[in-house]
């Protein structure tokens, strides 16, 4: 959070999975006297399972599967190949 404030940060874009700890997060910053960044919480990106994609479950990187020809939109509808 401090390092957020020094870096002047206004915007925050994460998963929609960390929406809960936003309002514990504003709290901190207030008591901390800082300025409050804007928050927006995107949709996770799942696969054709409705796991979401992450490095601690071996998920490929949306810069690999886009260079194996996936289009945003099978991405973000879940159409993965099942070796990715």
């Amino acid at each position: 959070m401090a390092d957020d404030a020094a870096m002047k940060i206004t915007e925050v874009v994460r998963g929609e999975d960390l929406l809960k700890s936003t309002a514990r997060q504003i709290l901190l910053y207030r008591a901390l006297s800082l300025e409050t960044p804007g928050w927006f919480h995107c949709r996770l990106v799942a696969d054709s399972k409705g796991r979401r994609l992450s490095k601690r479950h071996d998920a490929l990187s949306l810069r690999t599967l886009r260079l194996r020809g996936l289009t945003p939109e099978q991405i973000l509808s879940g159409e993965l190949p099942v070796e990715a």
